[in-house]
């Protein structure tokens, strides 16, 4: 029996081979994907993985592509940094003594899309990457003014090579 003949996200594959409930062959000159016979006792098991992966694929893949777009003006947002920002996150988002740095693989488009940057300056966010403490809620800024300060900081990252 073929599993989704349509549909192969490499995430629900991922998922599935150290279950050892897939196997994988080659037909035709396809590589062809299929579930065991014996272990259709783990199917309601497997059903929530496959479910739970590609909902996630779905959203992975929606804020994907709004992650690396660049929207706002930069050099508003440029300025909205350095008066706002800079005095926690650096210069150019090189980070400081207060706060991490913004230009850093670990706040990559695909890890930290810019829906979470726009909610972390809205509701502040507790420390979990580094060990500068929770950062507050910062008030008084538009939602254009977040659009443009993450535009600016995707274009920093886009120019240190971080995508």
């Amino acid at each position: 029996m073929r599993v989704w003949g349509w549909l192969r996200p490499q995430a629900v594959i991922d998922s599935l081979r150290p279950c050892g409930v897939l196997e994988t062959g080659r037909r035709r000159g396809l590589t062809v994907r299929w579930l065991r016979r014996s272990d259709s006792r783990r199917l309601p098991h497997l059903t929530l993985i496959v479910v739970g992966s590609v909902l996630i694929a779905a959203c992975g893949t929606l804020d994907s592509s709004t992650a690396t777009s660049v929207t706002g003006d930069l050099l508003a947002g440029e300025t909205l940094f350095e008066g706002r920002c800079a005095s926690c996150h650096g210069v150019k988002a090189a980070g400081s003594e207060k706060g991490p740095p913004l230009v850093d693989e670990v706040y990559r488009p695909s890890h930290h899309i810019d829906s979470a940057f726009q909610l972390a300056v809205l509701r502040g966010v507790p420390q979990h990457h580094w060990r500068f403490g929770s950062m507050p809620p910062q008030e008084g800024l538009s939602d254009q003014d977040i659009v443009d300060i993450v535009a600016y900081v995707r274009q920093l990252q886009e120019e240190a090579g971080i995508r």
